[in-house]
């Protein structure tokens, strides 16, 4: 895994850079025995009604792939509602760096 960063903006959010912080330890066993290189940034955002959320943009690096996930504080509280989400969107990520894989192989020529 490479680095995760955190933004700025999360960083003057108090709570949520504090709940940030708490989630990334989740990270290392989320991403468990992958070989993906990863990176990412924990973020800050605004949900539909305007209450500030977290977000995680996690990055194969060996390919286009990246994906966002939106946490609001709420979900960050709950240990097991942060480990459903995270092991989620390590899901997605896999599922999109698995589709780019697809894509290279149909468009090799036998």
């Amino acid at each position: 895994m490479s680095k995760i960063l955190f933004s700025e903006s999360l960083r003057q959010w108090e709570e949520g850079f504090t709940l940030a912080k708490q989630a990334n330890e989740w990270l290392p066993e989320v991403l468990g025995q992958t070989t993906l290189d990863v990176e990412g940034e924990w973020g800050r955002d605004k949900d539909e009604h305007g209450d500030p959320i977290v977000t995680l943009r996690l990055r194969d690096r060996d390919s286009i792939g990246e994906v966002i996930g939106k946490l609001e504080p709420d979900d960050l509280r709950s240990p097991n509602r942060t480990s459903f989400r995270m092991y989620r969107l390590m899901g997605n990520l896999l599922r999109v760096h698995m589709d780019v894989l697809y894509r290279d192989l149909q468009s090799m020529e036998y």
